[in-house]
C-alpha cells in the first residue's frame, strides 16, 4: 500500500532551483507547519484559487478525474513536493504527466496521500495532502463547477448515518465539507470528554 518513494508512479526529479513556478509554488504552500484554516488563507492569498477542504478524505481517489479535468484545460504537466525529513526548499520536486495511466497509477497506489503538495503547469489547481487526515482541493471556480457536476462526491463523514446528497456543485460541495468538519470535530471531541 503505498509508495513512499514513488518508484511506481513515472516520474522526474528536478532540483528546486531547476523547477518553473508552479513547483516552486507547490514547495512554498508544503513548508507550512499546521493544515488549518489559516493555512487555508494564505493558500488562497498564494493562489486566488477557489478551496475545498476535507477531512478524512484520500486525494489519490480523485487525481483520475481531477487530472482529466485538467488536461481538457490544456495542463500537461503537474510538480509533487513532499514534506519530509529533508527541508523542501533544499528537495526536489517530482515532475509527472498529467495522463490516466499515470493518475490510475497514483490511484491504485495511493502516492497521493502521503504529505505533499501538487500544482499543474498552468496553477489552474493545487492539492494537498496529509494522509488521509486532511486534503485540500483548490481549481478555479468555473473548474471546481465543471468537475463537481461531471464526479459528484459523497462527503458524508460517517457511513452509519443518512447519507448527504451528492455535492455536484461549489456551494454544496463547501456546505457539505463544513458539516463534515463540524461532525468530526464533534465525535473526537465526545471520544476525549470524560
Amino acid at each position: 500500500m503505498g509508495t513512499w518513494d514513488w518508484k511506481a508512479v513515472r516520474h522526474e526529479i528536478i532540483p528546486l532551483d531547476q523547477v518553473p513556478e508552479a513547483a516552486r509554488l507547490a514547495a512554498a504552500i508544503i513548508t507550512e507547519p499546521l493544515f488549518d484554516r489559516d493555512f487555508e488563507k494564505r493558500v488562497f492569498e498564494q493562489t486566488g484559487l477557489a478551496q475545498l477542504c476535507l477531512i478524512e478524505w484520500s486525494i489519490s481517489s480523485v487525481v483520475e478525474s481531477i487530472f482529466a479535468t485538467l488536461r481538457n484545460r490544456g495542463s500537461v504537466w503537474g510538480y509533487v513536493v513532499e514534506q519530509g525529513a529533508t527541508p523542501v526548499t533544499e528537495g526536489p520536486s517530482r515532475k509527472i504527466a498529467l495522463t490516466a495511466a499515470t493518475a490510475r497509477k497514483i490511484s491504485d497506489d495511493l502516492a497521493m496521500d502521503f504529505p505533499m503538495a501538487f500544482v499543474d503547469d498552468q496553477q489552474l489547481c493545487v492539492l494537498v495532502s496529509y494522509f488521509s487526515d486532511y486534503a485540500l482541493i483548490c481549481m478555479r471556480e468555473d473548474l471546481f463547477e465543471t468537475w463537481l457536476a461531471d464526479n459528484p462526491i459523497d462527503l458524508t463523514p460517517f457511513l452509519d448515518e443518512p447519507p448527504f446528497p451528492l455535492a455536484d456543485n461549489l456551494k454544496a460541495a463547501l456546505e457539505f465539507a463544513d458539516r463534515r468538519r463540524i461532525a468530526w470535530d464533534d465525535f473526537f471531541g465526545k471520544m476525549g470528554a470524560p
